[in-house]
């Protein structure tokens, strides 16, 4: 009964160190991948930083370009309104010297 219980107690023992080796296995999988989620984590926020500062830079050359685009509209609109003016002077000139 005594080398029963002496075997059992052995392999338990080794069980027990078969299972902290496989906790200590997986506790430095663990800690590797909460590294490579710490590298990721910065890349992206690096990644994140350049793709809000592209988006900025985009979003004031789009304005930029609306900007113009309304000074060219209203500078337009000026010359239609010269041109409509222009055209009535000269219609009204033309009744004035038929009579």
């Amino acid at each position: 009964m005594l080398i029963v219980i002496a075997i059992a107690n052995v392999a338990i023992a080794i069980l027990c160190l078969v299972l902290t080796w496989h906790v200590a296995r997986f506790g430095h999988q663990v800690a590797q991948l909460n590294r490579n989620l710490q590298r990721w984590t910065v890349l992206l926020e690096d990644n994140l930083a350049q793709q809000t500062l592209a988006f900025t830079v985009q979003r004031t050359n789009l304005r930029q370009w609306q900007l113009i685009h309304l000074q060219w509209q209203l500078q337009q609109r000026r010359l239609i309104q010269t041109a409509k003016f222009l055209q009535r002077v000269w219609l009204i000139s033309q009744r004035r010297h038929r009579f």
